[in-house]
């Protein structure tokens, strides 16, 4: 490893800090490390760096941290490379503070990266709830019936919520826009058992669970696609609507607001 060029030599030190290395290249690494004084300085200097970055998070990152960071990342006098095993002109790559400043740059990078990865991939709440209602349409269409309590009578599905979970939300008849009632199920949402109402289009079902929710009256948003399902949700009536069907999204956008409209009619 004696014969890399100083930038291969960073590369190769920070694939080490990393964990990239095979054991073989890590034993020669651990070699050259005890051999070559500046670059084992580099080394404890990139593992304080790491440290700090380990104590902040992006929303912590003020203008103290970025100080400290530069300071790490900075060129230190000439004093402290003294020592260092290149037969090479004063302003070089090592002695000039290029490949701290490299390293420094590279561990910065990877820390922002990294962070801005997690936000982007970290799914929110109301992605979550979409994929566990999602999940229990699906679940609902491999049972016997997917529906615990089967009626096209508001009458009969309606009470059955009242009196299973002591929640009432708005149960309206769309048959003359094509959606039929099918039936009432209970699903279960953030531990609390929660009304799903069932109608029927066609062949398909369509799954509406309704949340208990303080909020204003909010239109349907427009249909997306989860899992080969299209998912859509509004708010009224002190309920926020899920819908989950594989309908297409113009007629599930159909369906939520003929239901709105009814619901409000009530």
């Amino acid at each position: 490893m004696s014969d890399l060029s100083p930038r291969d030599k960073i590369l190769r030190l920070n694939a080490y800090l990393d964990g990239e290395l095979d054991a073989g290249n890590v034993l020669a690494m651990e070699d050259l490390l005890r051999q070559d004084a500046g670059l084992k300085a580099e080394h404890d200097r990139l593992v304080a760096l790491r440290g700090a970055l380990r104590q902040v998070t992006p929303e912590r990152a003020r203008d103290d941290f970025r100080a400290k960071i530069a300071a790490i990342g900075a060129p230190k006098p000439a004093d402290n490379v003294a020592h260092l095993n290149f037969a090479l002109p004063r302003k070089t790559f090592w002695t000039g503070g290029e490949w701290q400043r490299l390293a420094a740059t590279f561990l910065i990078a990877a820390f922002l990266g990294g962070g801005l990865t997690y936000w982007l991939t970290v799914p929110n709440a109301d992605d979550l709830l979409a994929q566990n209602l999602v999940t229990d349409h699906q679940r609902s269409l491999l049972a016997a019936q997917p529906f615990d309590v089967a009626s096209s009578d508001r009458h009969t599905v309606k009470p059955w919520f009242d009196t299973k979970l002591a929640i009432s939300p708005p149960v309206v008849l769309l048959t003359e826009d094509g959606f039929e009632l099918a039936g009432g199920r209970a699903d279960i949402v953030k531990g609390r058992a929660v009304p799903t109402m069932v109608y029927r289009r066609r062949e398909h079902l369509i799954s509406v669970t309704a949340i208990p929710q303080i909020g204003s009256e909010i239109p349907p948003l427009p249909p997306r696609a989860l899992n080969g399902y299209n998912v859509l949700t509004w708010q009224g009536q002190g309920f926020t609507y899920w819908a989950v069907s594989d309908i297409a999204p113009e007629e599930l956008a159909g369906f939520a607001k003929a239901f709105q409209k009814a619901a409000a009619a009530l």
